[in-house]
């Protein structure tokens, strides 16, 4: 897969929840920790997640789970929810689901949890207690209609681990030799299993994630160029102008 890319605001915990009513929507392969929700409520939409590709219709569901690489386009006229809401809404189930894939990426929800969910995740933002019910009763009748079996190829769970700690751990001094004695994996094995899956290198990937830090810095602090640059994991100032640079077009301080 080609140019897949990091949705960072949908990679956060903390009850993360966006929830999007489309009538006509394309995003191209990508990933994110955050679970993604997604119900066809009217006309169809072209849905694939790692290989598995398939055209969902109206009442149909399905589930992304964290860090599959997934891409999506509905029809014209049509009409999709999609929600993406962190693990922390429904651990049990996170724990329960992780390593493993569905067979089917569709599937049904009963009459009466689709109405909860069409009713109750579409503006106004619900309540956490309706959110929680609406994700329990969902991922309930995920594990109740489909057919789990573990991800058929084991480098997709890994690259999730792998993804999960440069989560928490971008603004240490990463670098892959070191994850790959964590992991217990040979380096060159990392390196190659990044670049199939994400055409991405390593140090580009945890660039990425310290990249998202910034901009989020820049936006919301009133902190210093070189604070930002420190909390966002960057070595040096110089690196982090640089790297700034190429990666938006201006300078840090153009940018603020």
């Amino acid at each position: 897969m080609n140019n897949i890319f990091h949705q960072p605001h949908n990679s956060k915990s903390n009850y993360l929840y966006n929830s999007v009513l489309y009538s006509e929507t394309y995003w191209a392969p990508h990933f994110h920790r955050g679970l993604e929700l997604i119900y066809v409520i009217k006309g169809s939409l072209s849905l694939t997640i790692q290989n598995s590709k398939k055209e969902l219709t109206e009442g149909d569901f399905s589930l992304v789970l964290s860090n599959q690489i997934h891409s999506l386009q509905s029809s014209k006229n049509s009409k999709t929810l999609v929600v993406v809401f962190s693990e922390d809404f429904v651990p049990k189930f996170a724990s329960t689901v992780k390593g493993k894939q569905a067979k089917d990426i569709s599937f049904k929800c009963s009459r009466s949890v689709a109405s909860l969910i069409k009713d109750n995740l579409i503006d106004p933002e619900p309540s956490i207690l309706m959110k929680k019910a609406c994700f329990y009763a969902v991922c309930s009748e995920y594990l109740e209609k489909t057919e789990l079996e573990e991800r058929r190829d084991k480098s997709d769970f890994l690259m999730g681990e792998l993804l999960d700690y440069i989560a928490v751990h971008y603004t240490e001094n990463l670098n892959l030799k070191l994850l790959a004695e964590k992991f217990g994996y040979e380096y060159h094995y990392l390196s190659r299993l990044l670049s199939k899956n994400y055409n991405i290198n390593f140090k580009e990937l945890l660039n990425r994630y310290r990249m998202e830090k910034a901009l989020e810095l820049l936006q919301e602090t009133d902190m210093s160029i070189t604070e930002v640059a420190m909390k966002s994991g960057f070595q040096s100032i110089r690196n982090f102008n640089l790297i700034f640079k190429q990666s938006t077009g201006v300078s840090p301080n153009e940018y603020k």
